[in-house]
């Protein structure tokens, strides 16, 4: 079980919304799923080229209570910064806490 004081970083989970403007042209936006708290850990992935340049990519990772319904198509904000999910783990199978891996989104 996750302690309550380990959780000090709220994270906004945000899953694909879409509406349709006045003149029914289809419009697609980010609507939160859920806001929560969880607990950070960066987790080094390597290297990626970008423009030319090498860019050490880091990823990070979440310690979160359990959550039903969150996919790797939704998107977390943390910081005021968007990552995408790259995957959702129940480490010990038990539905009580989620291990969630992000990247920055480019």
């Amino acid at each position: 079980m996750i302690r309550a004081g380990n959780l000090r970083n709220r994270l906004e989970f945000r899953q694909k919304s879409e509406s349709f403007d006045a003149y029914g042209k289809a419009v697609r936006s980010w609507a939160t799923f859920v806001t929560t708290w969880g607990s950070v850990t960066k987790v080094p992935t390597g290297e990626s080229w970008v423009n030319d340049r090498v860019l050490n990519d880091l990823a990070i990772a979440f310690k979160i209570r359990f959550y039903p319904g969150l996919t790797t198509d939704m998107q977390v904000v943390y910081n005021g910064v968007e990552y995408e999910i790259v995957s959702i783990v129940d480490p010990i199978g038990n539905q009580a806490e989620l291990i969630v891996l992000l990247r920055a989104s480019i």
